[in-house]
């Protein structure tokens, strides 16, 4: 009798939201992809590790306590421990599976989407993307300017980030997102700071932690 076949099934179920939250740190996308491919490439090799070990564990423990087996556990992982690195290449794949659907998902759900539902005075509104100025985050919330109007989303600058066209919308501060398409003038202002002039004549400071976005949009 063996649980080791369905303890797996058990932990990806557990950690399938926490595959959702890592990849959201580190997408997939063309400019910081090679940071990305090194960190999901450790956190497959320590995740397929610990869950090997864990089911392992868990197995012999389960074993141990209906009386299939008479040695203490550690004793038992013991014997089997030089072989479980070899056996962990079907945890690796199944993590990078999740992250290639994950990655594919988001590419076709957000990155292509034109449209956004937002919440304006009166109710919840389908806004274009491509008439979106700025973004700035509001605690919870992101508001969202078009040429005259706001609106308000529940999200965080975060995965907004990851869900926007890169090739379009930059990350220039903490708080504020910019469309490159919206963009008036753009010039230095001090100790590595720009101000940001949109064609509504809002003006926007960028900060030092976000030069390279402003670079690109420079460079565009």
């Amino acid at each position: 009798m063996s649980f080791f076949h369905w303890i797996p099934a058990v932990f990806w179920t557990i950690i399938t939201p926490a595959i959702f939250k890592i990849y959201r740190k580190f997408p997939l996308k063309d400019q910081q992809i090679t940071k990305s491919l090194v960190a999901h490439f450790i956190i497959s090799i320590v995740m397929g590790l610990g869950i090997k070990i864990l089911s392992l564990s868990l197995d012999f423990a389960l074993k141990s306590i209906i009386g299939l087996i008479d040695l203490p556990v550690y004793e038992v992982l013991k014997s089997v421990f030089w072989i479980i690195p070899a056996s962990t290449f079907k945890e690796i794949l199944l993590y990078w599976i999740a992250i290639m659907a994950i990655r594919y998902a988001s590419v076709e759900n957000s990155l292509d989407k034109n449209i956004l539902t937002v919440s304006g005075e009166h109710g919840l509104v389908p806004l274009p993307v491509e008439s979106i100025y700025w973004m700035e985050s509001n605690k919870n919330y992101i508001d969202i300017h078009s040429e005259k109007e706001k609106y308000r989303l529940r999200n965080s600058m975060g995965t907004i980030e990851s869900e926007l066209n890169p090739e379009t919308f930059f990350r220039i501060h903490r708080s504020y997102i910019v469309n490159k398409e919206m963009i008036k003038t753009l010039k230095h202002w001090r100790r590595g700071e720009y101000l940001i002039t949109l064609k509504n004549q809002k003006v926007l400071t960028s900060s030092r932690g976000f030069n390279e976005n402003v670079k690109r949009i420079l460079q565009a």
